[in-house]
């Protein structure tokens, strides 16, 4: 019985347009005697036999690359172009695998590698990614930055999962101050995936030192027709 086909959906930062990116799903890999075994009968081969045959082929190609620099068309499937890497100081430099000269072979894919036409229907997997906090640092704090703990005045930067902020998303704090609770809403410096680069809140006093900052992240986990989840931790103001 074949895998089924699945693909799950990664957010696209504001930045970059929005939207969501689809990323097929891990699946086994088989090999070529796995794969050509239909073909192999057909032609009264053996796979390992016709396995060979096509791996030298393919060696053959490459080394014709490699070495003459020719660009080596296998029919419409594709093509194997060489191409020199690295940087020349000059119009006059010389080619020098000591600092990183190479020459490199890109594959182009022609015409008969779009997938064939079927009946195929490729799923959607993705489900709601709740955010996770993993551990946060004062920027620029010196000797007194420790991890989970927060320096007065200092930028934090926190970092762990799924922490893309979406539309109406928002990274929230909270300072007990005797009897009394300040609240607010963080300045975002910068945001991807697996970090947060939040301002250090004006809101909060001195005497806030020595008492803790309730850090909450309401967020709806990659899904924008999801329930809002609000993920939160609690560090202590150094």
């Amino acid at each position: 019985m074949k895998e089924k086909l699945k693909f799950k959906l990664d957010a696209i930062p504001a930045r970059f347009g929005g939207g969501y990116k689809a990323k097929m799903c891990a699946r086994t890999t088989i090999g070529a005697l796995d794969i050509i075994g239909n073909a192999a009968k057909a032609l009264n081969l053996s796979p390992r036999m016709l396995a060979l045959h096509f791996k030298a082929v393919m060696d053959a190609i490459l080394e014709e690359a490699a070495t003459s620099g020719r660009i080596c068309r296998v029919g419409d499937y594709f093509t194997i172009e060489p191409h020199v890497r690295g940087r020349f100081d000059g119009i006059d430099d010389t080619f020098d695998p000591s600092r990183g000269h190479e020459v490199a072979l890109t594959v182009k894919a022609g015409r008969k590698l779009k997938a064939p036409k079927t009946d195929l229907v490729p799923e959607n997997e993705c489900r709601p990614c709740v955010a996770k906090i993993g551990n946060v640092l004062s920027v620029d704090a010196g000797p007194a930055a420790k991890c989970n703990q927060l320096v007065f005045g200092y930028d934090l930067s926190i970092v762990g999962w799924n922490l893309v902020l979406l539309d109406g998303d928002a990274a929230t704090w909270n300072v007990r101050l005797g009897g009394e609770t300040l609240t607010g809403t963080f300045k975002v410096l910068a945001n991807d995936t697996g970090r947060l680069l939040l301002k250090w809140p004006e809101a909060i006093p001195p005497s806030a030192i020595g008492r803790k900052l309730e850090f909450a992240l309401a967020s709806r986990g990659g899904d924008p027709a999801a329930v809002r989840r609000t993920v939160k931790a609690t560090w202590p103001i150094t």
